[in-house]
């Protein structure tokens, strides 16, 4: 069912066809196992407790449910499909496969890929279909909560979850192998984050499931985003390229700033703005004549090879001109000889790499 507030015309594709216009690539953002939210129903003129249009298009028995049958996590307003019922995977992939089949979409960003904040006060996924499908495949009861039963269910769900994008990447780039797969994903220690949501994107890059990651690193000053953005890129142990979300809307134009350059300087090769609504005329000034004032030469994840010998192009002329300038410093014959050979033996295995 399409948005009331968009009948009438195709916004996607429009969207497309004025990004392609620029050279600008879209990649369709996606929400997938999150499917209602109580926020946006004033917007649309439903009640409060709509659950959206996928849920009450007859499709309750692919809801998420509480303990007490609850549609809605505790203290939380997205209303969600259950992951490991099967019903629920196959109308996501389809809706997806149908987005890469008729439109040109350069990527597909996956948000919402996990299971919703719990605590062991606050499970989800007692729903019909996803409690009997854990009790057969594990042996275990969700009638008897002791800790193998919690331990096992997590685990369980983490692999539903898992198990998803792969299925994703596999078949949405059966379809068109040039297309991007990224996720939006929770930077937090690894351990916390399978504990509460489920989301083991460590094993997706380690896989090659995903191209990038968009870690939602949001964070009101540098040593936060520092933290987590860095903790990503360690973690990723450099399997995809990491581009850390930036939430603008809690930064003023100076912090903005400073948090553009605190990602240049962990070694990252761009980053997401998160969102565009808060992108105002000073925000956008700053793009237009500091960071993003030349128009890139290439997009690091569509051609990682080429962006890499480009940065090294530029970094050995840095060298060659810091080497020759007594003003900055001076460094000794064999030390320049052992940079230059440094640099030179990296630029000959990229190009190697690239041929």
């Amino acid at each position: 069912e399409q948005n009331p507030l968009t009948i009438g015309y195709d916004p996607l594709q429009s969207a497309i066809e004025e990004a392609h216009k620029r050279d600008i690539e879209l990649h369709a953002w996606a929400w997938i196992f999150a499917v209602g939210n109580t926020r946006h129903n004033e917007l649309i003129n439903k009640p409060k407790n709509y659950p959206g249009p996928i849920i009450s298009n007859n499709f309750y028995d692919g809801a998420m449910l509480g303990q007490s049958g609850n549609l809605l996590p505790q203290n939380q307003t997205e209303y969600w499909l259950d992951p490991a019922n099967e019903d629920v995977r196959k109308l996501q992939l389809d809706i997806l496969k149908e987005i890469v089949t008729n439109y040109d979409v350069d990527g597909i960003q996956l948000d919402y890929i996990r299971y919703p904040f719990q605590s062991n006060r606050n499970l989800m996924g007692f729903d019909f279909t996803g409690k009997e499908l854990f009790e057969k495949e594990t042996g275990y009861t969700l009638d008897i909560l002791n800790s193998d039963t919690l331990n096992t269910w997590r685990t369980w769900k983490t692999n539903k979850i898992s198990s998803f994008v792969k299925e994703v990447s596999n078949t949405l780039k059966g379809i068109k192998p040039e297309l991007q797969i990224s996720a939006a994903v929770y930077a937090g220690d690894r351990r916390k984050r399978l504990d509460t949501i489920q989301q083991d994107w460590e094993l997706w890059i380690e896989n090659g499931w995903v191209d990038t990651l968009s870690p939602m690193s949001y964070a009101t000053d540098t040593e936060h985003l520092t933290e987590l953005a860095g903790y990503v890129k360690d973690a990723s142990n450099n399997k995809a390229l990491i581009y850390p979300g930036l939430a603008i809307r809690q930064l003023d134009t100076a912090n903005f700033l400073e948090q553009l350059d605190t990602v240049r300087s962990l070694g990252m090769v761009g980053n997401t703005i998160f969102a565009m609504a808060h992108l105002n005329n000073d925000k956008l000034e700053i793009l237009e004549t500091g960071p993003y004032r030349n128009k890139s030469l290439v997009i690091p994840n569509r051609n990682p090879m080429k962006a890499s010998s480009l940065l090294l192009e530029d970094f050995l002329v840095r060298v060659h001109r810091f080497i020759n300038n007594d003003k900055i410093f001076s460094l000794s014959d064999d030390s320049e000889n052992k940079v230059k050979q440094s640099a030179q033996n990296l630029y000959a295995l990229i190009q190697e790499s690239s041929s």
